[in-house]
């Protein structure tokens, strides 16, 4: 996957979220925790890997079913977000303009951690960047 690719994909983006799972109640929880403003802190890709300092400018912004991603005053285009904390890894369906995408997520205290796979490639089963997954972590804003 291409670093490009992944900031289409996630920095940038501007997502409507949306809970369709299996376990209901854990999936609004996890939907809860993630309401707030959020700080890349890296992002690695198969291309390369940007660390915090290069990160800065890439915001997520939960508010209700929404997130919007902000790249210094660029924003990505709208994608359908499902969430399904009762896999393991938790597991995260992404409708994105340029096709679905899967991924993993963990979500710990004030910390994000999603790997996203290329558009049409299998769901990622560990939290490892590479040639076809992106993996991004966030921060919750002054934290």
């Amino acid at each position: 996957m291409t670093f490009r690719s992944c900031a289409i994909a996630i920095a940038g983006a501007s997502f409507l979220v949306g809970v369709a799972t299996a376990d209901d109640d854990s999936a609004k929880k996890d939907l809860t925790a993630l309401q707030g403003e959020w700080q890349c802190v890296s992002v690695e890709s198969g291309e390369r890997t940007l660390s915090e300092p290069e990160c800065k400018a890439h915001k997520l912004t939960v508010k209700g079913n929404k997130v919007s991603h902000l790249h210094g005053a660029k924003v990505s285009p709208e994608a359908t977000i499902k969430l399904n904390p009762s896999e393991n890894p938790r597991a995260m369906d992404m409708s994105a303009p340029e096709g679905m995408l899967l991924g993993i997520y963990s979500l710990e205290n004030d910390t994000i951690r999603m790997c996203i796979g290329a558009p049409g490639e299998k769901r990622p089963t560990e939290f490892k960047g590479g040639q076809k997954t992106a993996l991004f972590h966030f921060k919750r804003a002054g934290h």
